[in-house]
C-alpha cells in the first residue's frame, strides 16, 4: 500500500507457490500466454514434455532465447504472438494454457473472452487453464481506500479521502474482473467442467496477496471419463461466527478425519482493515470516524481475522487439500474446502489415476444484471486525457479567458440530494480541486517546482508525453501519475533515446521522481564517459525489469 514495487524476496515467495500450485496439477504440455521473461517457464519446464511460450514482445522472446542457450531445453518453444493469436496452435494439444499476471494489461473484458474462448479449443479433455494474479472488482475500492489512507496526512477528513478513492477508482487504468465472471463463463462455454476461484498464497501481506485471486477453469472430459461425475461423498458444512469456531476448534476437527469439510465465512485477515476503511467512506452514519487519523486509531482495534495460508499449513500437516476461495457475499470473508487425501486418491482411481479438480461445493456467486458489471472500463483514465485537453479547447474558441475554468475534474457522475440535484456539499473541495487539476492526481505544491537542469527538462517532457498530461513537476512519482509497468518499459526507451544510456527498470521503481532518476541518469552517463562497464543492460519488458532477480 506504500506505492513502492514488491520486494525481491516476497516476489520470490510468490514464483514460488505460482509454480508450485501448477505443477501440483502435473501438466506435461503447456501453453504459457504472454511468458514474458521467462520466470514461469523456467520453474515449470523441466517438468514437462513440451512447452511453448508466446509473448507480444520480440526483446522478451530475445532474451529467453539467450538463457535457453545455455540450459538443456528442447522441450520449450517460442512464439511472438498477441493473446488473441492462436494461429498455428492445433486443438486439444495442450494440457494446461497459462495466462499468469497478463490479463490486467487486457484493454477490455471482451478481449480476455476472445483469449479465453481460443483458449479451451487447444486444451485438451481433462486439461485446465489456469489465470494468475486477477484483479478483484469487489475489492477495489478496498483496495483504493487502503493505499489513499496509507499515503494521506492524518488531517485530511473523510470527505476528502472519499473524493481521492472515488477518483482513483474512475482512473484505473488496470483490468479489473468480478470472479462471478468465471462462473458466468461456465454458463456460455460448455465445455468448462468446473470453476476454481482461489486466493493467492502466501505470508506476506502486499497487493498480489490481499486485492488478486488466482482462477482454474477444468476442461470437461472425453464421454468415457463420465465416471468423475460422481455424486459427491457427504461432507459437514460450517459457518466461522454462527458455530463459534476458532482455528483450534477446526483442527481439532480435521483431527478426526472426516472425509470432507466446508467452513463459510471466516474473516480474512488480509483484507479486513481495507474494506473496513472503504465501508467508512460510504456510510452515512455519524459512528465512522471523520480524518484520517481516527481512522488508523480505530482500525487498530478491529478483529484481526484469520490469515489464510494458516489454513494451507494445517492441510499439509493433517494429509488434506484446501481450496480456499472468496465468500460469495462478503468481500472480507473466505470458505475453505478441505478434503481428505483418500478421498482425492479415490476419485483419481476412477479417472486413471490422473489427477481431478475437486467437488464442487460453493454456491454459484450472484451474476451482474449487467454483462459490464463484471468488470470496470480500463479505458476511462486515456479517455479523461483527451476530453478535457478537448473541452478546454472548445471553451477557449468560444468563451472570454476570464471566463475559462482552471481545472477540471472528471467525475463518474455527479453527486445527488434525495431531491435530485447536485449535492454541492459532496464535489471536490475547492483546494482539493486546484491541487489535482488538469491531471487529476493529488500533489503537493512542490510537485510543480521547475526543472533545474538540462536532464529534468527532458525527463519532464518525456513524462507528459507519456502519461498524456498538460503539466508535470519535478516532485511528481511516475507511478502516482498513472504510470505503470508497461508505460516504465517505454520510459526507459526514451531514456535510451534521449541519453544514450541504458536505464534497467528496476531504476524507475527504485527511483520513480524526476529528480531521483535524473540523478542515476546522471551516474549512467558519467560512467559512459569514463569508458568504466555501466549497468548491464535489461530487457525491456515489464516482467523481467519488474523481477529481474528472480530470472535463473
Amino acid at each position: 500500500m506504500s506505492g513502492q514495487t514488491i520486494a525481491a524476496e516476497q516476489m520470490r515467495q510468490w514464483l514460488s507457490d505460482r509454480a508450485q500450485q501448477i505443477l501440483t496439477l502435473q501438466p506435461q504440455r503447456v501453453l504459457e500466454i504472454g511468458c514474458g521473461t521467462g520466470l514461469l517457464l523456467f520453474q515449470l519446464a523441466p517438468h514437462c514434455t513440451q512447452y511453448w511460450g508466446t509473448d507480444f514482445s520480440s526483446v522478451s522472446i530475445q532474451y529467453i532465447e539467450q538463457q535457453l542457450a545455455t540450459q538443456a531445453l528442447p522441450q520449450v518453444k517460442l512464439l511472438q504472438k498477441m493473446a488473441t493469436d492462436f494461429e498455428g496452435i492445433e486443438a486439444n494439444a495442450f494440457d494446461a494454457v497459462i495466462l499468469n499476471s497478463v490479463v490486467q494489461y487486457f484493454p477490455s473484458l471482451d478481449y480476455l473472452l476472445q483469449v479465453l474462448e481460443q483458449a479451451i479449443h487447444t486444451v485438451a479433455p481433462g486439461g485446465f487453464i489456469f489465470i494468475g494474479d486477477v484483479r478483484s472488482l469487489p475489492l477495489l475500492s478496498a483496495f483504493h481506500a487502503a493505499v489513499q489512507l496509507h499515503q494521506a496526512d492524518i488531517t485530511v477528513s473523510r470527505e476528502q479521502l472519499q473524493q481521492q478513492v472515488q477518483m482513483a477508482i474512475f482512473q484505473e487504468a488496470e483490468l479489473v474482473i468480478d470472479p462471478a465472471f468465471f462462473h458466468a463463463l461456465k454458463l456460455r462455454l460448455g465445455q468448462i467442467s468446473n470453476v476454481q476461484v482461489l486466493l493467492t498464497r502466501g505470508r506476506y501481506e502486499n497487493e498480489l496477496t490481499q486485492f488478486r485471486y488466482n482462477v482454474i477453469l477444468h476442461i470437461e472430459a472425453d464421454p468415457p471419463s463420465s465416471p468423475q461425475n460422481v455424486i459427491a461423498p457427504a461432507y459437514t458444512q460450517l459457518n466461522w461466527t454462527e458455530d463459534n469456531l476458532s482455528y483450534a476448534l477446526v483442527r481439532q476437527r480435521l483431527v478426526a478425519q472426516p472425509n470432507i469439510l466446508r467452513i463459510t465465512r471466516i474473516p480474512n485477515a488480509r483484507v479486513v482493515a481495507a474494506v473496513k476503511t472503504a465501508e467508512w467512506l460510504v456510510t452515512e452514519t455519524t459512528e465512522a470516524p471523520k480524518t484520517v487519523g481516527q481512522m488508523r486509531e480505530a482500525l487498530k482495534q478491529l478483529a484481526p481475522g484469520i490469515d489464510p495460508e494458516d489454513w494451507w499449513n494445517l492441510a499439509t500437516e493433517l494429509s488434506y487439500t484446501v481450496d480456499v476461495s472468496w465468500s460469495v457475499d462478503a468481500t472480507d470473508c473466505y470458505d475453505v474446502v478441505f478434503q481428505h487425501q483418500s478421498v482425492l486418491q479415490d476419485k483419481e482411481r476412477i479417472r486413471g489415476n490422473s489427477p481431478c479438480p475437486p467437488f464442487s461445493l460453493s454456491p454459484h456467486p450472484p451474476y451482474p444484471t449487467r454483462p459490464w458489471d463484471y468488470a470496470n472500463n480500463p479505458g476511462q483514465k486515456q479517455f479523461t486525457r483527451h476530453l478535457i485537453p478537448q473541452l478546454r479547447s472548445y471553451l477557449e474558441q468560444n468563451l472570454p479567458e476570464y471566463m475559462v475554468p482552471a481545472a477540471f475534474v472528471v467525475l463518474e457522475k455527479l453527486p445527488l440530494t434525495p431531491n435530485g440535484k447536485v449535492n454541492r456539499r459532496a464535489l471536490p473541495a475547492a483546494d482539493w480541486v486546484k491541487q489535482w487539476g488538469d491531471n487529476a492526481t493529488p500533489r503537493s505544491p512542490l510537485a510543480w517546482a521547475c526543472p533545474t537542469s538540462p536532464i529534468e527538462e527532458k525527463l519532464v517532457s518525456i513524462w507528459a508525453d507519456l502519461l498524456g498530461l498538460k503539466r508535470v513537476g519535478i516532485q511528481d512519482n511516475f507511478f502516482h501519475l498513472g504510470g505503470h509497468s508497461l508505460l516504465a518499459t517505454q520510459l526507459t526507451s526514451r531514456i535510451r533515446d534521449a541519453f544514450g544510456v541504458e536505464l534497467p527498470l528496476r531504476n524507475v521503481f527504485e527511483s520513480p521522481v524526476i529528480t531521483q532518476l535524473a540523478k542515476v541518469i546522471e551516474e549512467l552517463q558519467s560512467r559512459h564517459q569514463q569508458q568504466e562497464p555501466g549497468i548491464v543492460p535489461l530487457s525491456r519488458d515489464a516482467h523481467r525489469r519488474l523481477r529481474s532477480s528472480l530470472n535463473p
